[in-house]
């Protein structure tokens, strides 16, 4: 399955979030004109006056669920406070209406998955309520006692409802962001396999053509013949090992450091690890991207594999020296002596910068990579 059936597949699911929760947030406006239809009794101004609030207290919380559902942000206050507050006036002007006993509890069921229970419960209860105090306060007549137990049972479908809507959103997201994380998992596989088997192979070839090279070097004054042959079997072997590590990295292709980053950010949310990145992978120096796309990796794979980490954060400068530091809160990031770290050791030197990583105050790992701007400039 591809990455774009997977997305079609969200947005199907998405749109079914959407749709429900709009057909549930028309459902406040839509009973006060039925109730105005059947009675006749409130007149157009009246009409007008409960039509505004319950409208309102609709697009409200229509608005609050989709932050949620969609993980726009947090959960606010005001903006649950402020539906609720319009959800009381509709029902107030409704009352002793039926359209009252149905307003609130769909309001009810649509915010209450969307916000902490301490918010959601004390507004229950004023729903409830409602119907009895507007009895004493304006007058009118005293509700049925079934009032009540319908209420709990139309608010408790809604909700039951609406939680089984979020949760089939959530699930969808969880499962294609965990199909993801597998196939990146399995392409760092085979990365791996890649480059045990160059190691494999030209760890011999390599072995041979310097022993052979060393001969020819000796040899190159007292038997000259016997030197030019050494060094065309010295040939002969490195064209050898050129073809083998063209047969093996054939349709491999350098890490890309933005590429890295995205993956990072969902293997560490898989983890339950909040990534926070900073700075502009574009900004990276092209002779050093490939480098700091594997220090992303597998400082990443550290973080996920040796530690207890809970943030992680990942800056990049390139101004000036180019650095760039990934910091965990879950120390150890490693234990004992990796051929990971050593890796990336060799790696960075390589491009004249240096590595450091350890153990920090406060339960902090620190990983810094420095290379120096006359070393970016070469």
């Amino acid at each position: 399955m591809n990455a774009s059936t997977d997305d079609e597949r969200l947005r199907r699911t998405r749109w079914v979030v959407v749709r429900t929760l709009a057909g549930m947030a028309s459902g406040l406006p839509l009973m006060v004109l039925l109730q105005w239809y059947l009675s006749g009794t409130p007149g157009p101004a009246g009409l007008v006056t409960a039509l505004l609030p319950a409208t309102a207290a609709g697009a409200l919380a229509l608005w609050l669920t989709l932050r949620h559902a969609l993980a726009l942000g947090e959960r606010p206050l005001p903006l649950y406070a402020s539906s609720f507050v319009a959800s009381v006036a509709a029902v107030w002007i409704l009352l002793p209406g039926a359209a009252a006993l149905v307003v609130p509890t769909v309001w009810w069921g649509m915010t209450t998955p969307a916000v902490p229970r301490r918010w959601s419960a004390p507004t229950g209860v004023v729903l409830l309520a409602l119907p009895w105090a507007h009895a004493a306060l304006a007058g009118a007549p005293t509700p049925s006692p079934l009032w009540f137990p319908v209420m709990l049972v139309l608010a408790g479908v809604m909700l039951t409802g609406h939680r089984m809507n979020l949760r089939m959103w959530e699930l969808s997201r969880e499962v294609v962001a965990g199909r993801h994380v597998r196939e990146r998992l399995a392409a760092s596989e085979e990365r791996l396999r890649i480059a045990r088997d160059i190691h494999d192979l030209l760890g011999h070839r390599l072995s041979g053509i310097a022993v052979r090279s060393e001969l020819a070097a000796r040899l190159a004054e007292a038997t000259p013949e016997r030197a030019a042959h050494e060094m065309r079997i010295v040939q002969d072997e490195a064209r050898r090992a050129l073809r083998e590590v063209r047969s093996t990295v054939s349709g491999y292709r350098d890490v890309d450091p933005a590429e890295e980053l995205e993956g990072a950010r969902e293997v560490l949310a898989a983890a339950g690890v909040h990534l926070t990145v900073t700075g502009d992978p574009r900004d990276i120096p092209a002779p050093l991207r490939t480098t700091a796309a594997w220090v992303v990796r597998e400082a990443v794979t550290n973080v996920v594999r040796h530690s207890e980490a809970r943030h992680c954060e990942i800056t990049l400068d390139a101004d000036g020296a180019f650095t760039l530091q990934v910091v965990n809160d879950g120390a150890p990031a490693h234990r004992g002596s990796g051929s990971g770290l050593l890796g990336l050791t060799q790696r960075v030197a390589a491009e004249g910068g240096t590595l450091e990583a350890g153990a920090e105050d406060g339960g902090r790992f620190r990983l810094s990579v420095v290379v120096p701007r006359a070393e970016v400039a070469r």
